[in-house]
């Protein structure tokens, strides 16, 4: 019992963890540079070496306090220093793993294991013995000062979380490879198999693979290979084929999305939307993912135009148009009064980015009809990208204020680059 309530209580260090002498799982934290120009995070750590990116709390749970060789220890999920040596769970695999000794003593402390153990029973007796006698009001203020003392850790792990959003952010601008490979891909598609133009929705390229989202009936043409109804996946380590094709039919206005928690980088297909994509959630991360999109855009399509409803979300990215949202809304068909933006449909069509239409804030009812009325393909074909819920989007984002984006027709949950420090 005492070695249980040793387990919950009592957070033990790493170095209580094996017996003197015995081998441990490590991994070493790498720098961008190592890691593709990416900085590396729990999640990303847990996929790589367990399978699974939601065990990144067990590696926090075994590093957690324990000091490293510059000094510094983790005390933040998100603050990981190149060159930290993290101790990994005994079912770890991987070609990135190492294998150490374990020490005899508390890490940080240099106190003997035996008098570190005693030093823990003897607290843990004290704590049984209030815990007979007021078990319930002890179990209680417990709680109470556990979740104070996270709330308390709130900001500060806001803080480092939106830092690394902010370092990945000066990442990605310096990648260029990325973005090229996935527009090769969806021109390498519509060289092979014609039916594919204009039917990719979205691309994830990672270190070996890319995946694309289509939307045909065709089989995949070799190198592809089918992952399921709706993915083809280029066979690891091909190199998607230059092509001469080019125009509306074959490229398409690829926007960075953010980057899976196995450094797969989404790419959505904002010509895929038809007409309005809707982001809910925090409304900072949604100004964040809405800069994103625009910027990569613009990027490869300078000068379109680009009308904003409330104000910028942020200073624009260069290369924009700006257009009076109330000229675009005089020159949209009426839209039918009460009708909304109608059912979601289950598909989405193609068409051509005429514009990008951008509201900082959930629309009005009147601001829904006259945004349906410009995004329409009846109406002017632009497409809308909305910090807010709007009926009738096809598209519907979630953004956490941790900067995760979960986009549920992909199934897929990104992290959102930060556009501001």
């Amino acid at each position: 019992m005492l070695l249980a309530l040793c387990a919950l209580l009592w957070p033990a260090s790493p170095a209580l963890a094996a017996p003197d002498g015995d081998l441990v799982k490590v991994y070493v934290v790498k720098s961008p540079d190592q890691n593709g120009g990416l900085p590396e995070n729990l999640r990303s750590i847990a996929q790589r070496t367990l399978g699974d990116a939601g065990r990144w709390s067990e590696i926090f749970a075994l590093n957690q306090n324990r000091p490293q060789d510059d000094g510094g220890a983790l005390t933040d999920p998100a603050d990981l220093h190149p060159g930290w040596l993290l101790r990994l769970p005994k079912d770890a695999s991987g070609p990135e793993i190492r294998m150490a000794r374990e020490t005899t003593t508390v890490a940080g402390y240099g106190i003997p294991l035996p008098a570190a153990i005693a030093a823990v029973v003897a607290v843990l007796l004290g704590l049984v013995t209030a815990g007979v006698l007021a078990r319930r009001r002890l179990r209680a203020a417990a709680l109470a000062v556990g979740r104070r003392a996270y709330r308390l850790g709130d900001p500060v792990r806001r803080s480092r979380r939106r830092r690394y959003r902010v370092s990945l952010t000066a990442a990605l601008a310096q990648d260029l490879d990325t973005p090229a490979r996935a527009a090769r891909a969806v021109q390498d598609l519509a060289a092979r198999e014609p039916s594919t133009r204009g039917s990719v929705h979205a691309v994830v390229v990672d270190r070996e693979d890319v995946t694309a989202w289509v939307d045909t009936a065709a089989w995949p043409p070799a190198p592809w290979e089918p992952v399921d109804r709706a993915r083809w996946r280029l066979a690891s380590r091909q190199t998607p084929a230059r092509t001469t094709l080019n125009g509306p039919a074959v490229a398409a206005p690829l926007a960075r999305a953010g980057v899976r928690d196995d450094g797969g980088q989404v790419f959505v297909n904002l010509g895929r939307l038809d007409g309005i994509l809707s982001l809910t959630g925090d409304a900072d991360v949604a100004r964040d993912v809405v800069h994103g999109l625009m910027a990569d855009v613009l990027r490869t399509d300078p000068g379109l135009p680009v009308a904003v409803v409330g104000g910028p979300p942020a200073a624009l990215p260069p290369g924009a148009t700006l257009v009076n949202p109330a000229e675009l809304f005089h020159q949209a068909p009426p839209w039918p009064s009460g009708r909304g933006g109608g059912a979601v449909r289950a598909t989405a069509r193609r068409r051509d980015l005429r514009g990008l239409l951008v509201v900082t804030g959930t629309p009005t009812a009147a601001e829904t009809e006259r945004l349906h009325a410009v995004c329409a393909a009846s109406g002017l074909g632009w497409t809308g990208l909305v910090c807010g819920d709007v009926d009738g989007a096809h598209w519907r984002w979630h953004a956490a204020d941790d900067g995760n984006v979960t986009i549920p027709t992909l199934n897929v949950t990104v992290t959102a680059p930060a556009c501001r420090p």
